[in-house]
């Protein structure tokens, strides 16, 4: 990957890497990510993204691929709307509310009704 990289999200064919001549499509069948839905992917650097599926977060870190899901964090949903990194401390837009991770722990922040 390098900086004139074209990365984008398909809602049903998993995510699409353009250099510029040729394409590069990760799915279930050849990558780490546990759904082809891709609802959207924030670009960390050249070779990493974290990528919000409709299964759960991904980090794409090189070739390693990690899923964060609602068995493994404290993800308040495994659909994954949007994600946002901020120096570190990840945001993840979900159906039940949003979710903070600074590397190490969650905060779970929900609507309340009154």
């Amino acid at each position: 990957a390098n900086n004139n990289d074209k990365w984008l999200s398909f809602d049903s064919f998993g995510l699409g890497i353009y250099n510029g001549s040729a394409w590069t499509i990760y799915n279930t069948g050849n990558s780490g990510l546990p759904t082809d839905s891709i609802n959207g992917t924030f670009i960390l650097n050249q070779t990493d993204a974290w990528i919000a599926t409709k299964a759960g977060a991904v980090l794409k870190a090189g070739s390693n691929w990690t899923v964060y899901d609602t068995s493994n964090s404290g993800l308040p949903s495994n659909n994954i709307t949007t994600v946002f990194d901020n120096n570190g401390i990840t945001y993840f837009g979900t159906h039940n509310g949003l979710a903070k991770f600074d590397g190490t722990n969650w905060t779970v922040y929900k609507q309340i009704h009154l």
